[in-house]
């Protein structure tokens, strides 16, 4: 699958104007879906819960307003600039086939990762997936508006924001010599921070836990287990697009946090 030439387009300023606004309203919309189930949770009702909501909402906007125009712009000459989305917004022939191509393509793999890190989970250590998937027995309508605006918005940052910028410093360090090493090492490093970043639910999770052995347990396996799932969605950025990340994360989020635990609540209750 190719990517729209950017030499054809006319007025190259104004497209990414255009492709950098889209982005950053993708990504609002994104974080104001992310954001609504807290406003219903149940954490939110301890003073811990609120500060660790405030915490992420103030770093995913600082993230938004500098990371993603950076990374855009960066990763624009090597590739990694949402080169589908601009060729939507240049209105390049082919491109709208392109991102539902990539889309379709991202939505099968986030089901078959949806569906293999539980049971990843489950053998390594069954005890520990049961501990946090406590509320599955809770499932409400606000859990899927999340899952799927924390993949609009999460995206956007962590595909076009961090991986693209990292990717930009590997090329500029390595003298372009390296492009295909600069990438997967950014691919990599995103992944990890993608991971740890996710970390930050368990603190709620574990807040009424005096057992801190627990949470650094739990947080080593969440993260190396999140880390896999970012890169699965670097991957398809980098190779299809913002379209097929987003459709493969929306799909994990949807399935693991929606379809799962209705499917498996009952065998765990």
């Amino acid at each position: 699958m190719t990517f729209v030439d950017s030499s054809r387009i006319r007025d190259r300023r104004r497209v990414d104007r255009r492709t950098l606004a889209c982005l950053v309203v993708v990504g609002v919309v994104g974080l104001a879906f992310l954001m609504s189930p807290w406003f219903f949770g149940e954490s939110l009702r301890s003073a811990f819960g609120r500060s660790v909501f405030r915490s992420q909402l103030v770093r995913e906007a600082i993230w938004l307003a500098t990371l993603v125009p950076l990374g855009f712009f960066a990763g624009r000459s090597i590739g990694l600039g949402a080169p589908d989305v601009r060729g939507l917004v240049a209105r390049e022939q082919g491109a709208t086939r392109t991102m539902v191509r990539g889309a379709a393509l991202g939505a099968g793999i986030g089901v078959i990762v949806a569906c293999a890190v539980p049971i990843i989970l489950l053998v390594v250590e069954p005890e520990r997936w049961i501990w946090w998937h406590n509320s599955l027995n809770d499932v409400r309508v606000e859990d899927s508006i999340g899952a799927i605006g924390g993949a609009l918005e999460e995206e956007v940052v962590w595909r076009v924001g961090w991986m693209s910028s990292l990717a930009w410093i590997a090329m500029r360090v390595g003298r372009g010599r390296f492009p295909r090493t600069s990438i997967l090492i950014a691919l990599v490093l995103s992944s990890i921070a993608f991971g740890a970043n996710h970390v930050i639910g368990l603190w709620i999770d574990f807040s009424y836990s005096p057992d801190a052995s627990q949470w650094v347990e739990a947080a080593l396996v969440h993260t190396w287990s999140q880390s896999l799932c970012g890169i699965v969605f670097g991957a398809l950025y980098w190779r299809f697009g913002l379209a097929a990340a987003v459709a493969s994360h929306a799909t994990v989020n949807f399935v693991g946090m929606v379809l799962m635990p209705l499917a498996f609540a009952p065998a765990l209750s």
